[in-house]
């Protein structure tokens, strides 16, 4: 399966976003913290990374430099009104979504930049086994 991280706080709208995420078939890690949410995922890797930013976050800058620094090849989606903290680092993997962006309108962009979920069958079982690539 194709792994997403949703880093933020559990509420609603990420928790929507997570249930339409994995009814397409992605593997879903949710995380309220940045750096608990990249240890989770060091071994592993993730196709994208969304991150619910809170606003009066005064180490937001710290935390995506923290994310660019061992993800840089990762899309990334801020969820966040104020571009201005990551204006130094941005890159062609760094995509930004009004805090008051439809569940469906975020759903389509995560969908449009991890591309489709991957699943491997084994022909001799009937099992899904995951695909790393």
């Amino acid at each position: 399966m194709s792994k997403l991280l949703l880093i933020g706080k559990n509420n609603d709208y990420l928790k929507e976003c997570t249930a339409r995420l994995r009814q397409r078939g992605y593997q879903v890690v949710i995380d309220e913290n940045v750096m608990e949410g990249l240890r989770e995922i060091s071994v592993f890797g993730v196709q994208c990374i969304v991150w619910d930013v809170k606003a009066d976050d005064p180490t937001r800058p710290r935390k995506f430099q923290a994310i660019k620094r061992y993800h840089r090849y990762t899309p990334l989606v801020l969820i966040d009104n104020d571009k201005h903290p990551y204006l130094k680092e941005l890159d062609g993997n760094t995509f930004f979504v009004q805090n008051e962006t439809p569940v469906d309108e975020l759903v389509t962009k995560i969908v449009e930049l991890a591309g489709r979920p991957t699943i491997y069958r084994d022909s001799n079982s009937e099992q899904e086994v995951e695909f790393i690539e």
